[in-house]
């Protein structure tokens, strides 16, 4: 495991419920928005995709979504994805 996750990081993803689901639009802007303020008030969340907002390859997408909400894709399980990004000190 990388050492930008804190001991424990996938066992607690694997139990998480999906939080947000992502419907045949995709990962439009609103979808980006929404994950990043999830992301901001939990550090871990996971997203769930529903087949029909898969073209193409999930792996390309999973690595999409992290680059675009900065945060570290941590586990991926058939169409769905966990993400962290920690909390910024305030």
């Amino acid at each position: 495991m990388s050492s930008e996750f804190p001991p424990g990081l996938k066992k607690r993803a694997n139990q998480l419920p999906p939080s947000i689901r992502v419907g045949k639009s995709g990962l439009t802007e609103k979808a980006i928005n929404e994950i990043k303020a999830r992301l901001e008030k939990k550090e871990l969340i996971k997203v769930k995709f529903l087949n029909t907002a898969i073209n193409g390859n999930k792996k390309e997408l999973f690595k999409e979504l992290a680059e675009r909400t900065d945060s570290v894709l941590v586990l991926t399980v058939g169409f769905t994805a966990s993400l962290y990004k920690k909390k910024s000190a305030k």
